[in-house]
């Protein structure tokens, strides 16, 4: 009961969001901000890239499919989010390139499998880290805005941070649903969990 009475005010929600769009487009136009592109972002369970790139003490909660297009280079694109340039990867060349330039990198998911065992264990670790709590982080973002609006407005670390969702997700009882969404519960919660440090 309680479930679906949730889901109908999700999708009430979303409704009111698609039909306010078109009114945000017209404003921007009138104000003079350049119009951006309006498509639809995939949805998080089907996304080919995780962002590689920290808003310190935040992951970037971002898709490569949200960031500004650069018609002039299409192996990257701007994140307003990060106030950066992000640099789409695909092959272990690209990646020991942009690496050595300290620059923000989307890295597709398949280049982490084949880069298992061929890169030291330690970046590796944490390149998987990192896409295992991106899926999270984008699904509490897009479903749980304002819980993520919560978060970003205290001054916590990234370990407090994923402690403080966690914690939201046990206590609503949705563990299911990201499961649905792709994240990988079961790694976050027997692999990241415990090792967070204790304060």
């Amino acid at each position: 009961m309680l479930a679906s009475v949730k889901e109908f005010f999700n999708s009430q929600k979303r409704t009111e969001e698609l039909e306010q769009r078109p009114i945000k487009q017209v404003m921007r136009r009138r104000l003079g901000v350049r119009p951006t592109i309006d498509y639809d972002v995939p949805d998080i369970s089907n996304f080919t890239h995780f962002l590689d790139c920290e808003v310190s003490p935040f992951i970037c909660p971002m898709q490569w499919e949200e960031l500004n297009i650069d018609f002039d280079n299409s192996d990257r694109r701007y994140c307003e989010y990060c106030d950066k340039y992000i640099f789409k990867v695909d092959n272990e060349y690209m990646l020991k390139e942009h690496n050595s330039n300290n620059e923000c990198i989307a890295i597709s998911n398949e280049l982490l499998e084949k880069i298992n065992g061929k890169t030291e264990q330690e970046k590796y670790n944490k390149l998987q880290n990192r896409l295992h709590l991106s899926k999270l982080y984008l699904v509490v973002k897009k479903y749980e805005p304002y819980f993520w609006e919560t978060l970003q407005n205290e001054n916590l670390s990234q370990e407090e941070i994923l402690k403080k969702t966690i914690t939201m997700i046990l206590d609503t009882n949705n563990i299911n649903f990201y499961i649905e969404k792709n994240v990988n519960m079961r790694f976050i919660l027997e692999e990241l969990i415990p090792n967070i440090k204790t304060q």
